[in-house]
């Protein structure tokens, strides 16, 4: 293949490309530089050719020419102007390219051929090995360094949920119980107003519907206080694990208990009967007479006189009213007790039942949030075991471009051994 251009310009980066295209598939290019009678620096410019070839990685002869002179040295016979026109060396070079044997050239075109072939397929298994190194090289590690910090951060919110899990149903444990117990205090001094004035045998039964409302109010309320707290370090407690994950269970508290508050047991309440009260006056009146009889007697009269009976009557009353005051402080104070043993019967029992409920809390939120947090390790798990693996398939995938690389640096290699010159001056390298 002969490229032609005259001496006037210097080749242009299209000329080069289409010299770089043709020595790519071509055994044998030269470029014929004409018109040099025409240009004084011909010299200079076919110097310049030359290097801009090689720089190009091009290797082809340079042969300055000219048509004009040929003519003339073809019109005078003259042999010398003939040589000096440039022909001669161009067609000897056309002479030795056309007596080549047909199976050298053949031979040489298929080594072209072959490592141009090999010269692309290395350019393109070389731009797929970089990006590989770039992704195995930075990004994987970028990766890696997450899921490190993830896994790091997941220890320290597994930490912080728990501590925080533990200290809230402390506290709630704590809360609950002295809230029933100060709703109960409450309920205990009423009680005590109410027997310190009023006879429980008249106001037994109106009381004994009081007490057992009041408690079941009192119960309920706590019930209703530790379920909103226990929402509340649900929520607290979710909110460790971020926004995405941030998803308290429901925690329906039962209050089973509320509904079957044990009826108040009446304490054995004596009344003072008629029979009772006379004869608490009879025995009473007996020392007034006596007493009273036995002074009147100093004086001349008999036992039993009206002082006496007086007296006697004032006895028996007082004795009457004495028992009587007695026997009520004794009712008021069986009333109390009992009514305090039911407040404490009832403390005790729904304090160990919200206990209760606040423990079924704290473990349904620690499975919950154990069960989320597994998850979570389980997905960073699998995260760094896909980086892995992917880098490990990357590096197999390198291992495998680089074995190409150098087989077809071998072919490309072989191919250059079938002659000298038939081929860029490029070698592959992997």
């Amino acid at each position: 293949m002969i490229l032609v251009s005259d001496a006037t310009q210097e080749l242009q980066p299209a000329e080069l490309a289409l010299a770089r295209h043709i020595r790519t598939w071509c055994p044998a290019l030269v470029l014929a530089l004409t018109k040099i009678d025409a240009s004084p620096d011909w010299r200079e410019l076919a110097a310049r050719n030359r290097a801009a070839l090689s720089e190009t990685g091009v290797v082809a002869d340079v042969f300055p020419v000219s048509a004009t002179v040929r003519q003339a040295a073809a019109k005078s016979g003259d042999a010398a102007l003939n040589g000096r026109s440039g022909f001669p060396e161009l067609l000897n070079w056309v002479g030795e390219q056309a007596a080549r044997p047909i199976e050298r050239t053949r031979a040489l075109a298929a080594a072209v051929s072959v490592r141009a072939a090999a010269v692309e397929l290395v350019e393109t298994l070389q731009t797929r090995l970089n990006a590989v190194s770039q992704d195995n090289g930075i990004d994987q590690v970028t990766l890696l360094h997450q899921a490190q910090r993830r896994t790091e951060e997941l220890r320290r919110q597994n930490v912080r949920w728990q501590n925080m899990l533990s200290d809230e149903i402390t506290d709630l444990i704590s809360d609950a119980e002295y809230d029933l117990r100060e709703r109960t205090r409450v309920i205990v001094r009423h009680v005590d107003r109410t027997f310190d004035e009023g006879d429980p045998v008249q106001i037994w039964p109106d009381f004994q519907t009081w007490l057992e409302e009041n408690l079941a109010e009192a119960v309920e309320t706590n019930y209703n206080w530790v379920s909103d707290r226990s929402e509340w370090i649900a929520q607290a407690v979710a909110s460790t694990f971020g926004p995405h994950y941030g998803h308290a269970p429901e925690l329906p508290l039962t209050g089973s208990g509320v509904d079957s508050i044990p009826e108040v047991g009446a304490p054995k309440i004596e009344r003072f009967k008629i029979g009772q009260k006379l004869f608490t006056g009879l025995r009473g009146s007996y020392g007034g007479v006596l007493m009273f009889g036995l002074v009147t007697s100093l004086a001349g009269l008999p036992l039993i006189n009206p002082v006496s009976l007086g007296a006697g009557v004032a006895f028996a009353t007082k004795s009457v009213r004495d028992e009587g005051g007695m026997r009520l402080q004794r009712r008021q104070a069986l009333a109390k007790a009992a009514a305090q043993r039911h407040v404490d019967d009832v403390f005790i029992r729904f304090s160990k039942e919200i206990k209760d409920e606040v423990r079924q809390v704290q473990r349904r939120l620690r499975d919950h949030f154990a069960a989320l947090s597994d998850q979570l390790s389980e997905e960073l798990t699998r995260q760094r075991e896909l980086i892995i693996a992917g880098s490990a398939e990357r590096d197999r995938r390198t291992q495998r471009v680089k074995k190409e690389i150098d087989r077809l640096a071998a072919l490309h290699r072989k191919a250059g051994a079938l002659g000298t010159g038939a081929a860029p001056r490029r070698e592959l390298s992997a």
